[in-house]
């Protein structure tokens, strides 16, 4: 039986099973019911007793509890008892880590409290999410932590899971020969890449581990300098290169999909430097993502002669695309007579011989198989591919009959236009394949997004009476996406009885603002000021949906530490937060004198978390900075943008890492700009010109701190093989460096003449097609535009895209690019050209553009992590 079938047999059970007969019912009560007590909906399973919840223990444990009722377990028996045994503690198991720490912190010196600790140890071990509280409080605070050289191997190998809480001053503190004897049992855990660097510094400068043994590393591996990874052999370098696929930082850029930008440069270009690449694609498979197309470019021919293992690896569109045109070259006939065996390079086929392959056979079977092998490629498909099948298929008489066979990342490409025009069983079929693909939704823009659902709800009726719970859930991912005037009609009681439903979903700031209404409603919670601990663990999330002055108002003793911890309101407590409250919290939810207030340790081992929280305020950096020393510099991060021009020229910037970490900052301004690109010039002595792939990688946003006269001298090799990253930056460089840039792209040993670039090139150095000279780009064609992102478009200066895109060529934007056009480019353009724009987008807004276009709209073309990772998590519930 699916979780979802006992959760509809749990509410029916709630029907007949009030809070009165639970409450008053046997201490026996959850062992005579059995399982099916155990999903009740959480509104009644919250009025079990202490004494039924301890009695009922094992048939709890060995059922599935949501989050919410496993926290309820865990504070209503710590909470309710003080007697409980270690027995009870073992019964406990893995939920004693939910409980609030002075719950527990009342069994230090019994014999219970061993057991405690073990299971916090187990939760860190199993990697489930411990309070960091909970671990100060109960193992971190432990005296033997004072001196680290003192604890023996066998007592580091025991609390390996724990070290990365414990900080780097801990870690300062081990001596090499105490790291060796532990490496097995370091090397799984996931430490930061500062920490993990202070490790394998040690081993490295004692000659303890010497770089050839990298592949013993394991988890350490993201502490390895880059300069160590270009100093391996290839055989060395391949040896190790499992262990590196599957360690991924945290902070790296998330399109980067193995290691931080530098190290992954490093290792590809290295790797595919050898012709003996093309047999090693097994091993350099986890790299295959972020390995630069010039790098591919020289290994084509090879690829193609070992086509059915080239076939089955996960490459990038544009590495597609040349190889299928190298395949194309040399044997012409092959993808019309095999066109399936392409494989994952189906993705890299041009749209006139996608098209041809429609038009060899027009039968549905046919279609149905081409759009099958299509679904299955390995990432997603570019804008123009999802085009052109769209616009080809509409031709065909059975296109609606093909709605499922398309999946929802092409289905998603439709305009409203063509949406509307659904029939209600049409649309119901596109409603659940959106919610069963929910990640493709969240990607469109906000206004495609509520366009959409606008269409879906007028089609399935759903604009008159209340928003019933079924509607609610056909809808899916959608339903916050809905008009206001519609969202506020939730039925009541399916809001108040699937609050940890409703908490997965993503919010605008509207129904933000509705919901935060809807709970202080007298039906529902009522006024904040008499809400209860138990009604905030109900509420959970939604409490960042009440305005601060409303947030106020709840009792303060009710804001434990845990709690504050958890919800990320510290503004409600005068608290100085610990390096583990930090991890959990982010450091920019904290008053900057919360952070200056840190203890030295907790601040030092804290600086890296501060320095990539890219939410801190001006006034917070520099408040950190002020007990910043300079040698910490790689942990500092975007704290740094609040020192001096003079500051920044005097640090020491010579390993990839530290300048790295200053690289991954947007927010330079010019001055500072150019004094860290001196000093990165000073630093490691080298030249403008000996600047390498990974350097310039490194050197990101800094790039821009270059004089064009610099630039100039850039190898232009070097420079080709880093614009894969450098080219999903928005970058700040004045319109002179943009060209000075991508001028060096235009070497015969790089991509050559701009007018023989196809899409595969645009695609690659992304931004940096802003820097076109005037006259190439407006000789560009189609193919080369369908190329360009969207956020090149944005950033080309408006005086410049008035006169070098004509209306001829804006009509070849996809609506993608056209919506990416800022106001401020609009008003530069003729009324001609404007047309061509709003002829663009009025399929998908489905009207008419009216004088201020779509531009005013604010159109949410980025969106947050946080929805991203919510849609994959509820497509996971929906799966298993």
């Amino acid at each position: 039986m699916s979780l979802a079938q006992r959760e509809a047999f749990g509410l029916w059970y709630s029907k007949i099973m009030s809070p009165a007969n639970i409450t008053g019912g046997h201490q026996s009560l959850i062992r005579d019911t059995g399982n099916l007590i155990t999903y009740l909906p959480f509104h009644s399973f919250q009025h079990l007793s202490a004494a039924q919840l301890l009695y009922g223990l094992d048939v709890l444990q060995r059922n599935i509890l949501s989050p919410l009722k496993q926290d309820f377990v865990a504070n209503k028996l710590l909470g309710t008892y003080r007697n409980l045994t270690a027995q009870d503690f073992i019964r406990l198991g893995n939920l004693s880590c939910l409980a609030d720490p002075q719950d527990l912190l009342v069994y230090r010196n019994t014999e219970a409290f061993q057991v405690i600790q073990e299971s916090i140890m187990n939760c860190t071990l199993k990697g489930l999410s411990v309070p960091s509280q909970l671990l100060s409080d109960l193992l971190l605070n432990n005296p033997e932590f004072q001196i680290p050289s003192s604890l023996s191997p066998n007592r580091l190998i025991e609390l390996a899971p724990l070290l990365p809480s414990l900080g780097v001053t801990f870690l300062k503190g081990l001596t090499a020969s105490q790291l060796l004897s532990a490496l097995p049992a370091l090397s799984v855990v996931p430490f930061t890449p500062t920490q993990a660097s202070i490790i394998v510094d040690k081993l490295f400068l004692t000659n303890t581990l010497i770089p050839g043994e990298l592949q013993e590393l394991g988890s350490l591996i993201v502490g390895v300098k880059t300069e160590t990874l270009l100093a391996l052999t290839s055989d060395r370098l391949l040896y190790a290169l499992k262990a590196l696929a599957q360690h991924t930082p945290a902070h790296c850029q998330p399109h980067m999909h193995v290691l931080c930008a530098p190290e992954a440069n490093a290792i590809a270009t290295k790797l595919w430097g050898f012709p003996e690449v093309v047999s090693w694609l097994d091993d350099v498979e986890p790299l295959l993502r972020c390995t630069p197309l010039l790098s591919i470019l020289p290994r084509t021919r090879l690829l193609v002669e070992k086509l059915s293992n080239t076939s089955t690896k996960p490459w990038k569109t544009q590495q597609a695309q040349v190889i299928v045109r190298e395949l194309i070259n040399t044997k012409q006939n092959h993808i019309k007579q095999d066109f399936l065996s392409l494989g994952t390079l189906g993705q890299g086929v041009s749209c006139k011989d996608l098209q041809g392959r429609f038009r060899a056979d027009r039968s549905l079977s046919s279609v149905r198989k081409i759009l099958a092998f299509l679904r299955q490629q390995p990432g997603v498909l570019h804008t123009s591919l999802k085009n052109c099948v769209i616009e080809e298929l509409d031709k065909f008489e059975f296109f609606t009959d093909l709605l499922q066979d398309l999946g929802a990342e092409i289905a998603l490409s439709m305009p409203v236009r063509t949406i509307k025009k659904f029939p209600a069983e049409t649309m119901a079929t596109l409603t659940k394949m959106i919610v069963a693909s929910p990640q493709c939704f969240l990607t469109l823009s906000r206004t495609n997004q509520e366009l959409l659902v606008d269409k879906i709800v007028q089609r399935m009726d759903m604009y008159t009476g209340p928003f019933t719970e079924e509607e609610f859930r056909s809808l899916g991912i959608m339903a916050p996406f809905v008009v206001d005037y519609v969202f506020i009609q939730v039925d009541r009681s399916f809001f108040t009885q699937n609050l940890g439903y409703l908490q997965k979903l993503c919010y605008s700031s509207s129904k933000m603002e509705i919901v935060a209404r809807i709970l202080q409603e007298p039906a529902i919670f009522g006024p904040v000021k008499n809400w209860n601990q138990a009604t905030l663990n109900v509420v959970g999330r939604f409490l960042f949906f009440l305005p601060v002055n409303i947030l106020q108002e709840i009792s303060l003793p009710l804001m434990t530490v845990g709690r504050i911890e958890k919800l990320f309101m510290s503004q409600l407590t005068p608290m100085v937060p610990s390096c583990e409250i930090l991890h959990t919290t982010a450091p920019s939810a904290w008053t900057s004198s919360s952070l200056s207030s840190m203890s030295s340790s907790a601040f030092s081992n804290c600086l890296e978390l501060m320095g990539h929280d890219r939410f801190l305020a001006s006034y917070q950096r520099s408040e950190i900075l002020k007990r910043v020393k300079k040698s910490v510099i790689a942990q500092l991060g975007g704290i740094a943008t609040e020192m001096s021009p003079e500051e920044l020229s005097a640090l020491r910037l010579t390993e990839r890492r530290s300048i790295g970490a200053m690289g991954a900052v947007s927010t330079w301004n010019n001055r500072q700009l150019t004094a860290l690109f001196t000093t990165v010039l000073n630093s490691t002595k080298l030249t403008p010109s000996q600047l390498d792939s990974s350097m310039l990688v490194a050197l990101g946003h800094i790039v821009c701190g270059a004089q064009a006269t610099e630039i100039k001298t850039f190898n232009n090799v070097e420079f080709s093989k880093a614009v894969l990253w450098l080219g999903q930056l928005r970058l700040s460089c004045s319109e002179g460096q943009m060209l000075a840039l991508v001028e060096l792209l235009t070497h015969s040993l790089a991509f050559g003449p701009m007018s023989s670039w196809g899409t595969d090139v645009f695609i690659e150095i992304g931004v940096l097609a802003a820097g076109l000279p005037d006259m190439a780009m407006s000789a560009l064609v189609k193919e080369q535009i369908q190329g360009i992102p969207p956020m090149a478009i944005s950033i080309i200066p408006p005086e410049k895209f008035a006169v070098v895109f004509h209306q001829r060529q804006i009509s070849m934007f996809s609506y993608e690019q056209a919506v990416a056009v800022t106001p401020q480019q609009v008003s530069a353009l003729t009324d001609i050209q404007k047309e061509a724009l709003a002829m663009v987008l009025t399929p998908w807004e489905d009207g008419p553009v009216g004088p201020r276009g779509p531009w005013s709209l604010g159109l949410a073309l980025n969106h947050s992590l946080l929805c991203i990772t919510l849609g994959l998590l509820m497509l996971l519930t929906i799966l298993f």
